[in-house]
């Protein structure tokens, strides 16, 4: 294995393994104070992040995520209010820790790179983390794909697919448009990763047919793959419209 892709791989494990643990601090930490977003939250990343109505835990980084769980007040907290738990054993934050130090690895790699052993050895301890919080990892990953692929292709498909096959004008296009163009909204379903779609999108505007499909949806004033690829990409590599 490349160190590139190590590095990749690892870092889409932790981004994955972020979403369990923010579920369980806005489940538990609620339980040690009504102020808790001040007392749990804020009081521990001080000013490194801005915590607040704006901002939830699913969209902080594993790291901060991490901070808060492990920091003592909170942990101690936790572990006074749910005695029988096993959860908040020597054992369990060890590997918690281990976890956060992998985080920090991967975000400030060493020069010499990395091999296998790493990489099995911090997929083995993520893996870990992750039944600690009562999920597969595999699946915690393959659910991540599944989330980016419906939510970028609902948004090509509100834009476009959806206002033109149901605008009255698309029984005047040709036949063999209508049909095109509804094959391309199943093929782009049909990927299984957002950069599947990314990548065909793209391909469907740029290939001679799809220059064909455009002029016709110009004809009726309908949106073009065009129209929206700006708002695409945008979405697709940053999360937001343009």
């Amino acid at each position: 294995m490349e160190s590139i892709y190590i590095l990749q791989k690892t870092y889409e494990n932790l981004y994955a393994l972020s979403a369990p643990i923010a579920e369980f601090l806005e489940k538990n930490l609620p339980c040690i104070s009504p102020n808790w977003k001040r007392d749990c939250v804020d009081t521990v990343l001080e000013e490194r992040i801005s915590f607040d109505n704006r901002i939830g835990f699913q969209e902080l980084d594993v790291y901060y995520l991490l901070v808060v769980l492990l920091d003592d007040r909170n942990w101690d907290a936790l572990k006074e209010l749910f005695p029988s738990d096993n959860f908040y054993s020597k054992e369990n934050r060890d590997l918690l820790f281990r976890t956060k130090e992998i985080r920090n690895t991967v975000s400030h790699p060493r020069v010499g790179g990395y091999d296998e052993n790493d990489f099995y050895n911090w997929e083995n301890t993520l893996k870990e983390t992750a039944n600690l919080f009562g999920k597969n990892l595999g699946q915690l990953v393959a659910d991540l794909h599944k989330s980016e692929k419906d939510r970028l292709f609902n948004f090509i498909a509100e834009r476009t697919f959806d206002i033109t096959m149901n605008s009255p004008h698309f029984k005047d296009l040709p036949q063999s448009k209508q049909k095109s163009i509804a094959r391309t909204k199943q093929r782009l379903q049909d990927q299984t990763t957002a950069a599947g779609i990314m990548a065909l999108f793209e391909d469907s505007y740029f290939l001679e047919k799809g220059q064909s499909i455009k002029k016709g949806l110009e004809e009726y004033n309908l949106p073009t793959f065009e129209d929206v690829m700006d708002d695409v990409r945008a979405f697709y590599y940053f999360g937001k419209e343009k």
